[in-house]
Protein backbone atom coordinates (compact mmCIF):
# COMPACT_ATOMS: atom_id res chain seq x y z
CA UNK A 1 0.00 0.00 0.00
CA UNK A 2 2.66 2.83 0.97
CA UNK A 3 4.85 1.86 -2.36
CA UNK A 4 1.35 2.72 -4.59
CA UNK A 5 0.75 5.64 -2.62
CA UNK A 6 4.34 6.80 -3.18
CA UNK A 7 4.78 5.99 -6.65
CA UNK A 8 1.51 7.64 -7.34
CA UNK A 9 2.33 10.97 -5.53
CA UNK A 10 4.99 11.62 -8.09
CA UNK A 11 3.13 10.06 -11.35
CA UNK A 12 -0.36 11.56 -10.54
CA UNK A 13 -3.17 8.49 -9.86
CA UNK A 14 -7.09 8.18 -10.04
CA UNK A 15 -7.87 5.74 -7.09
CA UNK A 16 -11.04 4.13 -7.65
CA UNK A 17 -14.03 2.78 -5.58
CA UNK A 18 -12.32 0.90 -2.64
CA UNK A 19 -8.89 1.02 -3.67
CA UNK A 20 -7.01 -1.07 -0.39
CA UNK A 21 -10.30 -1.80 1.21
CA UNK A 22 -10.00 -4.89 2.05
CA UNK A 23 -6.78 -5.29 4.34
CA UNK A 24 -4.84 -8.55 3.17
CA UNK A 25 -2.77 -8.75 6.43
CA UNK A 26 -5.90 -9.36 8.68
CA UNK A 27 -8.60 -10.38 5.87
CA UNK A 28 -10.84 -7.19 7.35
CA UNK A 29 -12.34 -4.35 5.72
CA UNK A 30 -10.34 -1.19 6.81
CA UNK A 31 -10.98 2.29 6.09
CA UNK A 32 -7.10 3.04 7.40
CA UNK A 33 -5.84 0.39 4.69
CA UNK A 34 -7.82 2.96 2.18
CA UNK A 35 -6.43 6.08 3.83
CA UNK A 36 -2.98 4.04 3.92
CA UNK A 37 -2.87 3.05 0.06
CA UNK A 38 -4.04 6.74 -1.09
CA UNK A 39 -3.78 9.12 1.37
CA UNK A 40 -7.18 10.04 1.57
CA UNK A 41 -9.35 9.67 4.74
CA UNK A 42 -12.83 7.91 3.59
CA UNK A 43 -16.29 7.10 5.82
CA UNK A 44 -18.15 4.22 4.59
CA UNK A 45 -21.66 5.25 3.99
CA UNK A 46 -24.68 4.05 4.71
CA UNK A 47 -25.29 0.74 2.37
CA UNK A 48 -28.34 1.85 0.87
CA UNK A 49 -27.12 5.16 -0.64
CA UNK A 50 -27.42 6.12 -4.09
CA UNK A 51 -24.38 5.93 -5.82
CA UNK A 52 -24.76 7.96 -8.84
CA UNK A 53 -23.15 10.98 -8.65
CA UNK A 54 -23.55 14.99 -10.14
CA UNK A 55 -20.49 17.35 -10.88
CA UNK A 56 -20.04 20.32 -8.90
CA UNK A 57 -19.42 24.03 -10.73
CA UNK A 58 -15.50 23.15 -10.34
CA UNK A 59 -16.11 19.56 -11.60
CA UNK A 60 -17.91 20.74 -14.77
CA UNK A 61 -15.45 23.29 -15.53
CA UNK A 62 -13.03 20.30 -14.97
CA UNK A 63 -14.51 18.79 -18.00
CA UNK A 64 -16.40 16.35 -15.86
CA UNK A 65 -20.03 15.37 -17.40
CA UNK A 66 -22.94 16.46 -15.44
CA UNK A 67 -23.53 13.15 -13.84
CA UNK A 68 -22.05 9.67 -14.09
CA UNK A 69 -21.94 6.43 -11.96
CA UNK A 70 -24.34 3.38 -12.44
CA UNK A 71 -26.97 3.95 -14.30
CA UNK A 72 -25.95 7.52 -15.21
CA UNK A 73 -29.40 8.16 -16.87
CA UNK A 74 -30.80 8.79 -13.84
CA UNK A 75 -34.01 7.15 -15.24
CA UNK A 76 -33.36 3.47 -14.41
CA UNK A 77 -33.86 1.73 -11.12
CA UNK A 78 -30.80 2.06 -8.73
CA UNK A 79 -28.39 -0.65 -8.05
CA UNK A 80 -29.31 -2.30 -5.01
CA UNK A 81 -25.85 -4.71 -4.67
CA UNK A 82 -23.33 -1.39 -4.75
CA UNK A 83 -21.17 -2.31 -1.62
CA UNK A 84 -19.18 -0.22 -0.03
CA UNK A 85 -19.95 2.96 -0.99
CA UNK A 86 -16.79 5.85 0.17
CA UNK A 87 -17.33 8.85 0.69
CA UNK A 88 -13.63 10.78 0.80
CA UNK A 89 -12.70 13.53 3.21
CA UNK A 90 -12.08 16.64 1.68
CA UNK A 91 -8.72 18.26 3.09
CA UNK A 92 -7.54 21.98 3.11
CA UNK A 93 -6.94 22.71 -0.42
CA UNK A 94 -9.04 19.52 -1.92
CA UNK A 95 -11.27 20.38 -4.77
CA UNK A 96 -14.90 18.47 -4.65
CA UNK A 97 -15.67 17.42 -7.84
CA UNK A 98 -18.51 15.68 -7.79
CA UNK A 99 -21.15 14.85 -5.19
CA UNK A 100 -23.18 11.67 -4.56
CA UNK A 101 -27.05 12.75 -5.06
CA UNK A 102 -27.16 12.84 -0.88
CA UNK A 103 -25.03 15.71 -1.18
CA UNK A 104 -21.86 13.56 0.28
CA UNK A 105 -18.52 14.06 -1.57
CA UNK A 106 -17.67 11.86 -4.15
CA UNK A 107 -15.22 12.62 -6.52
CA UNK A 108 -12.10 14.51 -4.78
CA UNK A 109 -9.12 16.21 -6.40
CA UNK A 110 -5.36 16.60 -4.62
CA UNK A 111 -3.03 18.44 -6.30
CA UNK A 112 -0.36 16.92 -4.36
CA UNK A 113 3.27 17.63 -2.85
CA UNK A 114 4.96 17.21 -6.48
CA UNK A 115 2.67 19.32 -8.79
CA UNK A 116 0.89 15.43 -9.26
CA UNK A 117 -2.82 15.32 -9.46
CA UNK A 118 -4.93 12.48 -6.84
CA UNK A 119 -7.97 12.04 -7.03
CA UNK A 120 -10.45 9.44 -5.11
CA UNK A 121 -13.22 8.63 -7.04
CA UNK A 122 -16.02 6.48 -5.36
CA UNK A 123 -17.76 5.37 -7.89
CA UNK A 124 -16.26 2.38 -10.37
CA UNK A 125 -17.79 4.06 -13.82
CA UNK A 126 -14.88 6.61 -14.47
CA UNK A 127 -16.17 8.58 -16.93
CA UNK A 128 -12.82 9.53 -19.86
CA UNK A 129 -13.29 13.31 -19.09
CA UNK A 130 -11.67 12.66 -15.58
CA UNK A 131 -8.81 10.46 -17.21
CA UNK A 132 -8.13 12.60 -19.66
CA UNK A 133 -8.21 15.98 -16.84
CA UNK A 134 -5.96 13.83 -14.71
CA UNK A 135 -3.51 13.20 -17.51
CA UNK A 136 -3.61 16.78 -18.74
CA UNK A 137 -2.86 18.01 -15.17
CA UNK A 138 0.23 15.44 -15.22
CA UNK A 139 1.64 16.64 -17.95
CA UNK A 140 0.54 13.43 -20.73
CA UNK A 141 1.04 14.60 -24.00
CA UNK A 142 -2.31 14.51 -26.30
CA UNK A 143 -1.96 13.27 -29.82
CA UNK A 144 -5.51 14.28 -30.41
CA UNK A 145 -8.91 16.04 -29.31
CA UNK A 146 -10.71 14.37 -27.28
CA UNK A 147 -13.02 11.49 -28.64
CA UNK A 148 -10.35 10.68 -30.72
CA UNK A 149 -9.25 6.88 -30.79
CA UNK A 150 -5.47 7.38 -30.89
CA UNK A 151 -2.89 4.41 -31.08
CA UNK A 152 0.99 5.36 -30.77
CA UNK A 153 4.44 3.11 -30.14
CA UNK A 154 5.59 6.58 -29.77
CA UNK A 155 7.04 7.36 -33.57
CA UNK A 156 4.37 6.51 -36.04
CA UNK A 157 0.37 7.40 -35.04
CA UNK A 158 -2.63 5.51 -35.83
CA UNK A 159 -5.67 7.73 -35.73
CA UNK A 160 -9.01 6.25 -35.75
CA UNK A 161 -12.15 8.52 -36.26
CA UNK A 162 -15.40 8.55 -34.18
CA UNK A 163 -17.40 10.77 -36.03
CA UNK A 164 -17.49 13.24 -38.89
CA UNK A 165 -15.06 16.12 -39.21
CA UNK A 166 -12.18 17.48 -39.85
CA UNK A 167 -9.16 15.72 -36.65
CA UNK A 168 -5.90 18.08 -35.88
CA UNK A 169 -3.02 15.69 -35.06
CA UNK A 170 0.03 17.31 -32.30
CA UNK A 171 3.23 14.92 -32.89
CA UNK A 172 5.37 15.24 -29.64
CA UNK A 173 7.48 17.23 -32.09
CA UNK A 174 7.20 19.02 -35.04
CA UNK A 175 7.99 16.03 -37.68
CA UNK A 176 6.80 14.87 -41.29
CA UNK A 177 4.56 12.26 -41.51
CA UNK A 178 3.16 10.00 -44.28
CA UNK A 179 -0.17 8.26 -44.28
CA UNK A 180 0.40 4.32 -45.23
CA UNK A 181 -2.42 3.66 -47.35
CA UNK A 182 -2.55 6.56 -49.56
CA UNK A 183 0.70 8.47 -49.32
CA UNK A 184 -0.54 11.49 -48.12
CA UNK A 185 2.28 13.72 -46.98
CA UNK A 186 2.25 15.81 -43.50
CA UNK A 187 4.35 17.84 -41.54
CA UNK A 188 4.77 20.80 -38.87
CA UNK A 189 4.10 21.00 -35.41
CA UNK A 190 0.35 19.83 -36.02
CA UNK A 191 -1.36 19.16 -39.17
CA UNK A 192 -5.76 18.80 -39.99
CA UNK A 193 -6.94 15.52 -41.76
CA UNK A 194 -10.43 15.29 -42.97
CA UNK A 195 -12.06 12.40 -41.40
CA UNK A 196 -15.08 10.25 -41.76
CA UNK A 197 -16.58 8.57 -39.01
CA UNK A 198 -14.97 5.06 -38.81
CA UNK A 199 -11.86 5.64 -40.84
CA UNK A 200 -8.49 5.16 -39.95
CA UNK A 201 -5.35 6.91 -40.79
CA UNK A 202 -2.22 5.49 -39.82
CA UNK A 203 1.14 8.20 -40.13
CA UNK A 204 4.33 6.84 -40.59
CA UNK A 205 7.34 9.31 -39.49
CA UNK A 206 9.11 9.95 -43.16
CA UNK A 207 12.50 9.44 -41.88
CA UNK A 208 14.24 10.12 -45.10
CA UNK A 209 12.30 13.62 -45.52
CA UNK A 210 13.63 14.61 -42.47
CA UNK A 211 16.92 14.12 -43.32
CA UNK A 212 16.79 15.54 -46.34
Amino acid sequence: RRQMRDWAATHGAIWVWAPGYVDLETGRASLAAVKDATGFEVRELAVDTDPRVVSTAVGLRFGLPGKFGPFARFGAPKLDTYKPVLSPVPQPGDEVLANYLGGKPAVVLRRGSAGRPQVFCGTYQVPGELVRGVASASGVHFYAPNGTAVYTNGRDIGVYAMRDGEVTVTPKAPGAYRDYFTGRAFSGAAFTIPMRKGETVILRKDEKKERK
